[in-house]
């Protein structure tokens, strides 16, 4: 029976049976791995703490006939403020969802992981504006699976952007005047901060200056663009808003 070794991260979890767990991993070579870990649920199992969600581990691999079985695993970052904040706890179920949607099992693609992977652990040591880091990820991995959206020209000409700037998803970003058809009318702001998000690396974007209605304005704008690329709204969004007013109604109690 073969085995391998990869390095990933748990983006799912499913109970099974008295003591078991069904994972699903986001792994640095294979892409999305759906593994059976025997005994995982079990207080003294070794497996425990690997085995909890946004994990990023060490795992070994005993290959399955109907699925593969997690046999060893290590633990190299348990990223708990994940599972202990209501807000981050959303918006990482958020990233893995979308993650899910653009990368297809058994698909691999290390730019993509090293991008989850910064973006989960940046967003899990985040003490404010959290939403940062996932508005990052979007655009990001968007652009590095070659979805665009174009920010500097016309998508659908490629001429230059007129003075009004216009949004318009079926063409993949950015469309001059003549081009525009139905979308979103950018302001100056508006567009500046999404270049922001698209081309600074991760230290950049840690001494951004930016107020909260830009992180409001780039979420619209970028769930526009991903229901046009995906074709649906992630049902973790909706999570996504509920934490959120759960969290205002909090803080105007």
């Amino acid at each position: 029976m073969s085995t391998y070794r990869e390095e990933g991260i748990v983006i799912r979890k499913k109970d099974f049976g008295e003591a078991d767990k069904i994972l699903t991993l986001y792994t640095r070579d294979r892409g999305r791995v759906t593994a059976f870990a025997p005994g995982a649920r079990k207080v003294t199992s070794r497996k425990a703490s690997a085995t909890e969600l946004f994990t990023h581990g060490v795992y070994f691999f005993s290959e399955g006939k109907n699925m593969d079985v997690i046999t060893e695993s290590e633990v190299l970052n348990s990223f708990y403020p994940l599972r202990d904040d209501l807000p981050k706890a959303a918006l990482a179920f958020y990233l893995a969802e979308l993650l899910d949607f653009l990368l297809p099992e058994g698909q691999p693609n290390y730019p993509v992981y090293r991008l989850f992977l910064e973006s989960v652990s940046l967003l899990s040591r985040a003490k404010r504006r959290h939403e940062l880091w996932v508005r990052a990820f979007e655009i990001k991995a968007l652009s590095q699976l070659g979805y665009g959206p174009e920010l500097f020209q016309c998508a659908h000409c490629t001429a230059p952007l007129s003075a009004e700037k216009y949004f318009q998803a079926p063409s993949g970003g950015t469309v001059c005047r003549d081009c525009f058809e139905d979308g979103i009318l950018l302001n100056e702001e508006q567009l500046l901060f999404l270049r922001d998000l698209s081309r600074l690396n991760w230290n950049e974007l840690s001494r951004l200056r930016f107020e909260d209605h830009h992180l409001y304005d780039a979420e619209k704008i970028l769930g526009y663009y991903l229901r046009e690329v995906l074709e649906k709204e992630l049902s973790t969004a909706d999570f996504v808003r509920k934490a959120r007013q759960e969290l205002a109604t909090i803080g105007t109690a």
